[in-house]
């Protein structure tokens, strides 16, 4: 489907139904709860259908008020009894406080249960989205158990290998607003998406990630979350270089920390270290990652701090030559003679591009 018949559908109906099959990965969860709380920021009737209950187990993710694993939507209701084998001779119905009892009896055999059906007069969806499957036979049980739901409405299957950029566009082209929470989960998808092997040399995701931190993700609920293992102790530092990141050239990855924002880390000089070399572990693993750290105006003569870390031995050992020093645990820390920090870009781009050029 093209994004512009995509768009136009969503724009042109109120009640929107979204489901999600199960055992879906995180990435695409994500990024589908993150694009229907944009929906309802637009006064769309949202229903989201998480098949396996899945939003339950990352609960760091934001999801719109109606979500659950199957529909529980109100609407006007058709019950149809098959008499083929045994007529009705009585229908009594008694309707009490707070329920409706209907009473039905047949001479001979009685009625079967399955032989009684219920479904919508309308359905109340004008559009279901379903993401993650190419047909109605990978959602095959919701679909027979609620077949009724989809007579009528405009059904859309949006299968993609990746989600969190295609998600995006949608969202731009439909002029939604982010904000906390759908830039978070839009983040997560993002930021699991860009370590993919496929997308290594997708820089875009990278800028996305830059937008998101500056939409106000929350960078630490993230990485907490989702790199238990890495023990990113210091996420203020790593919402900052992935904030400002940016491609200095192919595998080289350059971001800054201006000194008011490291001012308000008061994060110590080990601890700044160890938050970058962290940080390179978010990104591609074939990329480097140069940080500048511009230093405070009372400390004269030091210029800008440049950080470079690396998994590469090769761009390790040309620096060791070009700057007559070793690395320590696979990072150079030198400082560059600059006024500012578009200075020290300039400067360290030139090298960049001198040592290793593309």
């Amino acid at each position: 489907m093209q994004m512009s018949t995509l768009e136009n559908k969503i724009l042109a109906k109120e009640n929107i139904l979204i489901i999600i099959p199960e055992n879906q990965k995180i990435e695409l969860l994500s990024a589908v709860l993150g694009f229907s709380l944009v929906l309802e920021g637009l006064s769309k009737n949202i229903r989201v259908i998480s098949s396996d209950n899945s939003h339950k187990k990352y609960n760091f993710l934001s999801h719109p008020k109606k979500i659950s694993s199957d529909i529980d939507e109100p609407g006007e209701l058709f019950i149809s009894i098959n008499t083929k084998d045994s007529a009705v001779n009585e229908l009594r119905y008694e309707k009490l406080e707070d329920e409706l009892r209907i009473h039905l009896k047949s001479d001979g055999i009685g009625i079967k249960k399955n032989s009684i059906s219920a479904k919508f007069i309308k359905t109340p969806y004008d559009l279901i989205l379903v993401f993650g499957a190419e047909n109605i036979s990978q959602i095959e049980n919701f679909y027979k158990k609620n077949i009724d739901i989809f007579e009528g409405a405009d059904l859309c299957f949006i299968n993609k290998e990746f989600y969190s950029d295609f998600i995006l566009d949608i969202i731009y082209k439909l002029k939604g607003i982010l904000n906390s929470e759908i830039a978070t989960n839009l983040f997560a998808s993002t930021l699991i998406e860009s370590s993919k092997p496929t997308r290594l040399g997708d820089n875009r995701l990278l800028k996305i990630l830059s937008y998101l931190l500056k939409s106000k993700a929350n960078h630490s609920v993230v990485t907490k979350y989702l790199f238990k293992d890495r023990n990113i102790k210091n996420s203020d530092i790593s919402e900052i270089i992935l904030k400002n990141i940016l491609c200095l050239q192919s595998e080289f990855l350059l971001s800054k920390i201006p000194a008011l924002e490291l001012a308000r880390t008061q994060v110590s000089s080990n601890d700044l270290i160890s938050a970058i070399i962290e940080t390179r572990l978010l990104i591609p693993q074939n990329h480097s990652l140069v940080v500048l750290i511009e230093t405070p105006k009372k400390v004269e003569g030091l210029g800008t701090l440049v950080v470079l870390t690396s998994e590469s031995k090769e761009i390790l050992n040309k620096l060791s030559k070009a700057l007559n020093s070793s690395s320590k645990d696979n990072y150079f820390l030198f400082s560059i003679n600059s006024k500012n920090l578009k200075e020290a870009e300039d400067k360290v781009a030139k090298l960049i591009k001198h040592l290793f050029k593309a």
